[in-house]
């Protein structure tokens, strides 16, 4: 209960106490600032506990000093503006600086400083101004126009466009301009009357038509533009002559020149200029007739040198001489009809000689053409009859006889084409008789369907070594060599990895060489041999895994060759790292040789076709195009020889001193590698690189084959 009524007399308290502030900010809104400070020191005294009796109370006592504040600032500004209206500027600012004193962020203060700065500069801007009006007329006075003018719109350029200043720069534009116009008008004048004295009349008419415009109604501009007017009519009048008679002079036209020239002499009698034209004139007519009857003497003469008449020419020559005796030019003419008529006569019988040499050469052209379509006519009917070999032979005692001619050169290339033809047809035919009878299999050879295994460790850890073994076995031999290949690896059947690809028809006693690489690992000896016989052949690669080898995947390749060919390619991965279990299978990838192309110098032709005999007999899944010479000599080998390497699935390129040296060797490989690219290429080399450099674009390729004493045992012979 004691608790029940303890909050009860709160909650009465606490309304009470918002009664009584209510009322207080009543009386603190309404300006009844000393009631509401009462009721603030009242509310504190009661309520002690209440903290909005207390923040109240700031309040209030904050109203009461922001109302003595406001009381103070109006007195200072009412007493500043009294100052202000008797102009006692200097009084006024000091009261107002007081007040800044005492209340520097009043902004009603700052305003009315900022009013009574303005109004002290005015009154010393008026003062300047007034100043230096004075000062201007003064100079305008004493005869500095320019001067004054030029202080006055300085004092504008300071002060702006003052009335007082701008009225003086009008009367001081208008004084300028009253002076400089009569300069101009003096000046206009008298360089009128220049241009005049000078002859220039035109140029007088100009500057006074644009000095009447500058300067209209001027009574002396209009009287002397008048007379130069008069002066440019007689100029032109005399310029037109000249002009016409200048024109009629330049052609030659001396009489109708001098008539224009007499008409000009009528209007101005006494005008030395054409006095002395009309002179020159009758000189040049004078002249004039005579070239004309000295032109006609050396025309007629010319007439008689067109005409051939060298006696008239000369007799001519000679009157002309009589009546122009000064002619030096007659005297050369007349040497000059003298020499050109034995030119002519040496001409004439020049030309005679060289119609007769042509003739001759014409006949004699004539005769070798019928000799040349004889001979080539006698070649078609050989070729008609299939005897290309008589019609190479016809056409090459013509061409000894007729060295050099285009027809005969074209007729004997294509009896040639058809001739290399004819023969490679017939060693084509032989060649597949001879590959039927080297390829046909004797009943007593065996041939097996062999195929290819590889085994090894499913999972290579690092800094390991371990074997992967290469087996050939026939299909009913694979579960015996899983068998063998987990006893010699003691794992189980999750440990192994197995890869097998086949058949492959081989023959018993092949022997074929495996040569074994993985990326990023180490094996001493990757190259092995071995000979099918029947049963199960196995050969052994050691392989060291190295410490710092990447965990991963590691692409490996078997390059399986017989005889040094390559003849299948088996591509696979081994995994480095961690075991895992489902690892039962090497992934791998068989790539199986069915066509090939033999590329060979044609020294080695025995060495190679042995070789590849040996090989196609071995591996009846082969077959190796090896007459490359033949196509050589043909007149398309280029289209023949890329359309049978685009058909073959591997290129084997034999190599030796002989192919570095083969120009075709250099062609086919390069026509290979652009090709198909640098696998499709197959390096068998018939003698160490020591003696045979490979090629800098097959470099990566490999031409250390240690082979040769095994080609030899398998049926192919050694190079020399």
């Amino acid at each position: 209960m004691e608790r029940q009524r303890a909050e009860a007399e709160k909650r009465r308290r606490q309304a009470a106490f918002a009664a009584a502030l209510a009322k207080a900010r009543e009386a603190l809104y309404s300006q009844r600032l000393h009631e509401a400070s009462d009721s603030a020191e009242a509310l504190c005294a009661a309520y002690p506990e209440e903290p909005a009796a207390s923040e109240f109370l700031s309040e209030v006592r904050e109203y009461l000093a922001a109302q003595r504040r406001l009381e103070a600032i109006n007195q200072a500004t009412q007493s500043a503006r009294a100052l202000m209206k008797e102009k006692r500027l200097d009084d006024a600012r000091e009261v107002l600086e007081a007040g800044l004193r005492a209340y520097p962020r009043d902004t009603g203060i700052c305003r009315l400083m900022e009013i009574v700065n303005t109004l002290a500069a005015a009154q010393e801007r008026a003062r300047k101004i007034g100043q230096v009006v004075r000062r201007a007329h003064s100079l305008a006075d004493d005869g500095h126009l320019d001067e004054a003018l030029r202080m006055v719109m300085d004092a504008i350029a300071e002060f702006g466009e003052e009335t007082s200043l701008a009225e003086c720069k009008r009367n001081f534009q208008r004084e300028r301009h009253q002076r400089d116009y009569a300069r101009g008008l003096q000046a206009q004048l008298e360089q009128g009357r220049r241009l005049l004295t000078e002859g220039n009349s035109a140029g007088a008419v100009r500057l006074l038509d644009d000095a009447m415009l500058q300067y209209p109604g001027e009574p002396e501009i209009s009287l002397l533009l008048t007379s130069a007017r008069g002066a440019f009519r007689d100029s032109e009048f005399l310029k037109q002559h000249r002009s016409q008679i200048a024109g009629l002079e330049a052609v030659g036209q001396y009489g109708a020149a001098l008539a224009l020239m007499e008409a000009a002499l009528a209007r101005y009698p006494g005008n030395t200029e054409l006095l002395d034209t009309a002179a020159r004139l009758r000189q040049g007519l004078q002249e004039q007739e005579r070239k004309r009857l000295f032109a006609a003497h050396v025309s007629r003469v010319e007439e008689a040198i067109k005409s051939g008449d060298w006696d008239a020419a000369a007799t001519r020559c000679e009157g002309a001489q009589r009546d122009f005796p000064e002619e030096a030019a007659l005297a050369e003419l007349f040497e000059t009809v003298s020499r050109t008529r034995r030119e002519t006569e040496e001409r004439a019988r020049l030309v005679a000689e060289e119609r007769a040499r042509r003739e001759s050469e014409e006949l004699a052209r004539r005769q070798e053409e019928s000799a040349i379509a004889k001979g080539r006519n006698d070649a078609d009917a050989l070729v008609r009859k299939g005897d290309y070999q008589g019609a190479v032979a016809t056409l090459d005692r013509l061409a000894s006889q007729h060295p050099g001619h285009p027809d005969i050169q074209r007729d004997r290339e294509a009896a040639q084409g058809e001739l290399e033809r004819q023969r490679w047809q017939a060693e084509e035919q032989a060649r597949l008789k001879l590959t039927e009878d080297r390829t046909s299999i004797p009943p007593w050879v065996r041939i097996d369907n062999v195929h290819f295994t590889l085994t090894g460790p499913s999972v290579l850890p690092s800094n390991f070594s371990f074997e992967i073994n290469f087996w050939a076995h026939v299909e009913r031999q694979r579960q015996k060599i899983i068998e063998y290949a987990k006893e010699a690896a003691r794992v189980g059947n999750s440990d192994l990895a197995v890869k097998t690809e086949g058949p492959f028809p081989l023959q018993r006693g092949a022997r074929i060489s495996v040569r074994l690489k993985v990326d990023g690992l180490n094996c001493r000896d990757n190259h092995k041999r071995l000979t099918w016989t029947g049963e199960i052949g196995r050969a052994i690669f050691v392989f060291e895994v190295p410490r710092d080898a990447i965990e991963g995947t590691h692409a490996g390749s078997a390059s399986i060759r017989l005889n040094g060919c390559q003849i299948a390619r088996m591509s696979f991965v081994l995994y480095v790292g961690k075991p895992r279990f489902d690892n039962t299978v090497l992934e791998s990838h068989l790539t199986s040789h069915r066509r090939g192309f033999a590329s060979y110098a044609s020294d080695d032709r025995s060495d190679v076709l042995a070789r590849v005999q040996g090989m196609e007999v071995a591996y009846k899944g082969l077959k190796v195009f090896v007459d490359v010479i033949d196509l050589r000599s043909g007149q398309y080998w280029e289209t023949e020889i890329a359309r049978r390497i685009a058909e073959a699935d591997v290129f084997y390129l034999f190599w030796c001193r002989h192919a570095i040296l083969s120009e075709w060797v250099s062609k086919e490989w390069h026509l290979a590698l652009n090709l198909k690219g640098l696998d499709f290429i197959d390096p068998v080399p018939l003698e160490g690189p020591e003696h045979a450099t490979p090629p800098r674009e097959l470099a990566g390729k490999h031409f250390n084959d240690p082979l040769f004493g095994f080609i030899a045992a398998a049926g192919g012979g050694t190079h020399a």
